[in-house]
């Protein structure tokens, strides 16, 4: 029999056990928080003596298990809407829409800055033009966030688009799109974007989930548990040579099974700096550093990842998700 501890087996258990993780790092701070995955008795204001037992939930996008819920429930809430269409939409569009950014700009300027450039390019008159060109059905996108070591915060807006239109290419729609997107960050004072890696729009199959994704699932759950175990397994004596080798063979293997390439990379592209971390993979990051006190990332430090996570817990604050615009 294993001699490992196991601190979870299932998705809802990793999530659970990740919140403890980020309030252990005062991520998660305020009584909501705290309370966040108890029951207790709560009284009714018009009778206190009546009391009945409510599941607490703090509902904040930087709460694992919260989140978890809250991108279920707009998973199955566009997937209802779709299914009660008679007649669906004949094309979908997904197109994503990228800010320019390095280590220097603040979550908050980045994450703001895409918000208000996302409102001023549907309020504006070419982007009506668009949707009456392509016979918009409806819409649904999302704001999503990866760190780099590199250049820092990568926000991006992922969109999926219903449309009747099939006579509109492509090739004809990029410029278009990008036209829109450059004059909106313009308006809000934020830098020019290249049409070739920060403006991106291609084909769908139908009207997939894209962009709407659980930051913890069961491939990065079981890709946690083997580094758990893998900090268990008896030390060898290696030679010196041999010990390099091996530690550059499983920061290789590392980085292609647990972290994401994104190789819209500004300035000058090396591979090495294409690699992207997403929010879930940081707090799985920072399970690790709160279980070994001798675990070490190659890209961020504890403090680091703790800074980061509190930059976003900070700013997604009653932030909601996602809609659907029809």
């Amino acid at each position: 029999m294993s001699s490992n501890p196991t601190y979870f087996n299932t998705v809802q258990e990793l999530n659970d056990f990740l919140r403890e993780v980020l309030i252990d790092n005062s991520i998660l701070n305020t009584d909501r928080h705290l309370n966040c995955g108890q029951t207790k008795y709560i009284s009714l204001k018009r009778s206190p003596t009546d009391k009945f037992l409510r599941s607490l939930k703090c509902e904040d996008l930087s709460c694992p298990p919260c989140r978890s819920d809250i991108v279920a429930k707009h998973i199955h809430k566009i997937s209802d809407y779709i299914s009660t269409q008679s007649d669906p939409p004949s094309r979908t569009l997904l197109i994503t829409l990228t800010l320019s950014h390095s280590t220097q700009h603040p979550f908050k300027y980045l994450y703001d800055g895409i918000k208000s450039s996302i409102s001023h390019m549907k309020n504006s008159y070419g982007w009506r033009k668009l949707k009456t060109d392509l016979k918009h059905r409806f819409h649904f996108d999302r704001i999503e966030t990866k760190v780099s070591p590199h250049t820092g915060f990568n926000v991006h807006c992922h969109q999926v688009f219903g449309c009747d239109d099939n006579s509109i290419s492509l090739t004809d729609l990029k410029p278009r799109i990008h036209s829109l997107w450059s004059k909106s960050l313009s308006h809000n004072k934020l830098r020019p974007v290249s049409p070739q890696y920060d403006v991106d729009i291609k084909e769908g199959d139908g009207f997939e989930t894209y962009g709407l994704k659980q930051e913890q699932n069961q491939k990065m759950m079981e890709s946690l548990k083997l580094k758990i175990e893998e900090r268990f397994k008896p030390k060898r004596i290696k030679s010196t040579v041999m010990t390099k080798l091996s530690m550059s063979l499983r920061h290789e293997v590392s980085q292609m099974d647990y972290r994401s390439e994104d190789k819209r990379f500004k300035g000058n592209y090396k591979p090495e700096n294409s690699i992207t971390y997403s929010i879930g993979q940081l707090e799985g990051e920072l399970m690790m550093y709160n279980l070994f006190p001798d675990y070490i990332n190659p890209d961020f430090s504890r403090e680091g990842i703790v800074k980061i996570l509190k930059q976003i817990q900070e700013t997604q604050r009653n932030h909601f998700y996602t809609k659907i615009y029809k």
